[in-house]
């Protein structure tokens, strides 16, 4: 996959406006000037995170001029890591949504939500400095892969909605998006299944260092459909937390293989459907040790372990921590 060098193009517009010249801006990137200026030209992911690093650096702004105020380095890393101690995504979105609100000329981001669908609701004008919506396009990106980060699993979007017409390079949003797209809509929105809400942050401060090594830079590079096996089944069965787990011949049926070939499809990713039965036991752990009405017993009882014992070393692997200590570090 490559990245369509009209994103590149946005991305420099708020240091071209600040008479900063292109080949500083591209230093170190390994991306030629000519490359953007080529009709139909594309830049490579690695490349084009770089140049999003860049642009944070030599403008001393995560929003790369193109916002009506500075948001200075370290913004979005300090955000995660007051999240990252949220019981459930719902949770984690909305502490987020809070933190951004703090500053003056506010990034106006609002979760809601119905029986069936979640809402991530931008309630931004950034035409005047983001005429090419870049940066609005950029901030829907970042949040939801965030989120499938801090769940540890990709969230499919039921629709993204933009506030503005279809431009014309609209094809490369589907690769972006993987969903429906509408356009000349009242706000810019996504929209996922609600019952993705619940689940628990899967992630840890330990985690966040390395997440925060390349995010989110990384973030707007990376393709967000996971097309795996491991990936698709965790799609399947991976949110219903308090659910028994599916029968593997069960799981091949859904996704329309017999269970030998599933098992090949497996191996080859590198995983077991075992494997990621752990995880999901790992996701219902969380979710019920957030709960203080359960004891730890009865947590070990509903991951389907017979002995306590068996749960604490089970989930020390799994999270680093013993099962009350982690209780012990997020209800606190």
């Amino acid at each position: 996959m490559t990245i369509e060098n009209h994103f590149a193009v946005s991305a420099v517009e708020g240091a071209r406006r600040q008479n900063i010249p292109l080949e500083r801006v591209l230093e170190g990137t390994g991306i030629a000037p000519d490359t953007l200026q080529t009709e139909g030209g594309s830049v490579d992911p690695s490349a084009f995170a770089k140049l999003i690093q860049r642009l944070w650096v030599l403008l001393e702004d995560e929003f790369m001029g193109l916002g009506p105020s500075r948001s200075k380095p370290g913004t979005f890393a300090t955000m995660c890591q007051l999240v990252i101690h949220a019981p459930n995504l719902e949770v984690m979105l909305k502490r987020g949504a809070r933190f951004y609100g703090l500053f003056e000329d506010a990034l106006n981001i609002e979760l809601s939500r119905d029986d069936s669908s979640a809402f991530i609701t931008f309630n931004n004008t950034f035409n005047r400095f983001d005429a090419n919506h870049f940066l609005e396009e950029s901030l829907l990106v970042i949040w939801h892969r965030t989120a499938c980060w801090m769940v540890d699993q990709l969230i499919p979007l039921k629709s993204a909605r933009f506030s503005y017409p279809a431009p014309p390079h609209q094809s490369a949003y589907k690769a972006i998006f993987n969903t429906e797209l509408h356009f000349d809509q009242a706000v810019t929105q996504l929209e996922f299944p609600a019952k993705f809400l619940e689940l628990p942050v899967a992630q840890s401060e330990r985690t966040l260092v390395e997440f925060l090594r390349e995010s989110p830079a990384d973030l707007l590079a990376r393709p967000a459909k996971d097309e795996s096996y491991a990936g698709r089944i965790r799609a399947l069965i991976g949110y219903d937390i308090e659910c028994d787990l599916p029968a593997f011949e069960s799981v091949a049926e859904q996704l329309g293989l017999s269970p030998q070939t599933l098992r090949r499809r497996l191996k080859e990713e590198g995983t077991s459907y075992q494997e990621l039965k752990d995880l999901i036991r790992r996701d219902i752990a969380l979710h019920f040790l957030n709960k203080p009405q359960y004891s730890i017993h009865e947590i070990a009882q509903k991951v389907g372990f017979a002995e306590p014992s068996a749960f604490h070393r089970a989930f020390k692997k799994w999270v680093g921590l013993t099962p009350s200590d982690y209780r012990q570090t997020h209800l606190d």
